[in-house]
């Protein structure tokens, strides 16, 4: 198609492009990744952790590789590590964006057999020699927008994305949280597993980030939250100098009723309900994590004051 010349304006966005993941191959979402993972290696089964959503499954289901659910302990480490056979992989999830310990530690055992999935942890670069990923629409008001680091050169034909939608984004920010709500939910709905590369719009809408100021918010952010809440929080990680974390988890006890949150339109997600449909009883602490823990929002929108309002709520609620 040839390039339009004249006429009215498109919509306005900076030239520049994003760089911050310049080593990486952009492409639209974290399945998209997957996906292109299952396409350049011999996979044959992989083992995947009970704790994460439907959709991180969908890649390998779709390209018919065995997969393998395993459980996880109150450090979020695999409660058993398995010898993996020729053909078969190990996924890891970098939850919150915390658990830079564990994937060093899966790194030095699996090699090149590991599949990092950083998409709680979006500042997480090349880890070398391992496929890793991570997600732009988990961390910025974007449509699309992974970045995928391989370990060796790869070959993508694709198109650039060009289904997205913004409506939700523009509506949050028209300040109609419901209506935008219902918009993000059938939007996240319509994504898919298919491969393409990063949409025009959200490359150069992330070129504007201010990386340093996002990076010194959330820690802050974090910090605020931890020396209030480690006390009682039933959740374990180390507080190392180089995570940017996604969110702080908060393990309570117990279970905290949502609802006096949104009450107060503070808007605490869901991490993740998908599981409590194939987790046994006995899985006792990933179901406790699936209905218990709270990701407070740690973001670049917020400070200080706001991180004392929550503090208040949640110690107010805490049985």
């Amino acid at each position: 198609m040839k390039k339009p010349i004249g006429g009215f304006y498109e919509s306005l966005i900076p030239m520049k492009s994003f760089d911050y993941h310049r080593e990486a191959n952009y492409l639209t979402n974290g399945r998209a990744c997957i996906r292109t993972i299952i396409l350049n290696e011999n996979i044959t089964k992989c083992y995947i952790p009970n704790y994460t959503c439907d959709a991180v499954f969908h890649p390998f289901l779709l390209e018919k590789i065995d997969i393998e659910f395993y459980n996880i302990n109150s450090y979020l480490k695999p409660a058993k590590l398995p010898e993996l056979k020729e053909g078969e992989y190990f996924f890891y999830i970098n939850y919150y964006g915390v658990k830079n310990d564990v994937v060093a530690e899966l790194t030095e055992k699996y090699g090149k057999k590991l599949i990092i999935d950083n998409t709680h942890a979006f500042f997480q670069k090349r880890i070398e020699g391992n496929w890793s990923f991570t997600s732009a629409r988990k961390y910025f008001g974007v449509p699309d927008g992974a970045f995928l680091y391989s370990p060796k050169k790869i070959k993508n034909n694709s198109e650039r994305f060009a289904d997205y939608n913004v409506s939700h984004n523009i509506e949050r920010l028209k300040g109609r949280q419901s209506d935008a709500f219902n918009l993000y939910r059938d939007y996240e709905e319509s994504l898919n597993s298919e491969i393409k590369l990063i949409s025009i719009y959200s490359e150069k809408m992330l070129s504007l980030v201010d990386i340093d100021y996002v990076i010194k918010k959330r820690k802050e952010n974090f910090s605020i939250l931890h020396e209030h809440l480690k006390s009682s929080n039933k959740f374990e990680f180390s507080q190392e100098e180089d995570f940017v974390p996604f969110c702080y988890p908060y393990l309570p006890e117990s279970e905290i009723n949502k609802k006096v949150f949104y009450e107060e339109n503070i808007f605490i997600p869901l991490l993740w309900q998908d599981p409590q449909n194939r987790l046994e009883i006995s899985n006792h602490f990933e179901l406790k994590l699936s209905k218990c823990l709270l990701p407070i929002p740690i973001d670049e929108r917020y400070g200080k004051e706001d991180m004392e309002i929550l503090l208040r709520l949640i110690k107010n609620n805490i049985k």
